[in-house]
């Protein structure tokens, strides 16, 4: 009969056990290693077999000797990008790659200062900022490197506060970000990883232009950023077309990612500011924008979505931060138990990444992988009955 469990009661009860123990076991080993443990492995196997396994598979980063942790990117291979705090209290880079984690300074003569990853690629090519005399400078951390490599724009007239906020995931690694002139004006670049040439893109009358994220186009090959500007209110953009990208019912668009597709019918999302100051998230697929929100939630933001799957996170009314995934009309939140936890990137295989607070009072990274592949596996349980997820909201031209 349709809609009737097809599985044996001692089979249900597995089930149902699985998904109460993958969440003990990562508490209590949270609880017994604080950050004295590098990494923590979540044996998800004890679950194989049942209906429960196409779960996902959640490992624990802590960098050795780090005050807090945090994971902020990952690349299909699951290299992870993520920044953590030293005893000194200064903010500095890590990359994981294989089960092992790497510390990384600011280039000499700023070695102590703070450094933050903002992108990482698809060979493990990590970009980023770190401070300098007040301003923030951008640096590149190559896959087999030792260091990072302070870079400059070539023929530099005063740009400050540059910012790399993106990646091209083809063979080429170009990254793209923003900077600061003189009057105060904020411009978008793209670049070759080496920063010997670059290309300036600014919205005419726009106080602000922001590349934010990069994808390639499959039929031509060329790459298209696609960012946000400011004039009476913050808009999206794709260098491809003037015409602004602004969900129906937006006040502010902040446009975060951009998937490889097709033009002019591209797939890219973020979040907005609804008439009423809340932050919705949104989705457009071909010509139609969706729009997300998290039962309760204050605020909504989508990071990214890969086929039928939508990931993001939400904000609830104590302000508290959680991951959610949405799937198949439901929501599924990341790790309920713990009071915080972000939801920060995702890769092409549905790898994601996100720090959560720790029963210690402390933020450990964490990466999430599915390896029955891409749209294969939810986050735990559903939080959410179907009527209260994605509202279609128009079409997009």
């Amino acid at each position: 009969m349709q809609g009737k469990s097809t599985l044996t009661p001692w089979r249900r009860i597995i089930s149902a056990t699985c998904e109460w123990r993958i969440n003990d076991l990562w508490e209590k080993e949270m609880a017994r290693s604080g950050v004295k443990g590098a990494l923590l492995v979540l044996a998800v196997v004890l679950c194989s077999g049942t209906a429960h396994a196409e779960r996902y598979r959640y490992t624990a980063i802590n960098v050795p000797g780090s005050v807090d942790t945090k994971a902020m990117f990952v690349n299909a291979a699951r290299q992870v990008a993520g920044s953590y705090t030293d005893s000194d209290g200064k903010v500095r880079t890590f990359r994981y790659a294989d089960g092992t984690t790497r510390k990384y300074y600011a280039p000499r003569p700023n070695r102590n200062e703070n450094i933050v990853p903002t992108a990482i690629g698809p060979t493990g090519l990590v970009v980023g900022t770190y401070t300098a005399d007040g301003n923030l400078l951008p640096f590149i951390l190559r896959p087999l490197a030792d260091g990072v490599e302070g870079l400059a724009f070539p023929d530099s007239e005063g740009e400050h506060d540059i910012t790399p906020t993106a990646v091209s995931n083809n063979e080429k690694e170009d990254v793209a970000g923003y900077f600061t002139v003189s009057d105060g004006t904020i411009r978008a670049f793209n670049t070759q990883a080496g920063f010997t040439q670059l290309t300036v893109q600014i919205v005419p009358g726009a106080s602000a232009t922001k590349t934010m994220a990069f994808a390639q186009d499959q039929i031509h090959g060329f790459e298209v950023p696609a960012g946000v500007f400011v004039t009476d209110q913050q808009h999206g953009y794709l260098a491809s077309s003037t015409n602004t990208i602004d969900p129906p019912g937006s006040v502010n668009t902040s446009l975060t990612y951009l998937n490889n597709g097709v033009s002019p019918d591209y797939e890219y999302g973020g979040y907005a500011e609804g008439k009423g100051g809340k932050l919705f998230g949104w989705v457009r697929r071909g010509k139609t924008f969706t729009k997300y929100r998290y039962p309760g939630a204050v605020n909504t933001k989508v990071t990214r979505h890969l086929g039928e799957d939508v990931f993001g996170e939400y904000t609830d009314k104590a302000g508290k931060t959680h991951g959610f995934q949405y799937r198949g009309g439901k929501y599924y939140q990341v790790q309920p138990k713990y009071a915080e936890v972000t939801l920060t990137g995702v890769s092409e295989d549905g790898s994601f990444t996100g720090y959560f607070l720790g029963d210690d009072g402390r933020y450990h990274g964490y990466l999430a992988t599915c390896d029955a592949g891409p749209g294969q596996c939810v986050t735990g349980k559903s939080e959410a009955k179907p009527e209260s997820a994605g509202q279609e909201l128009a079409d997009a031209r």
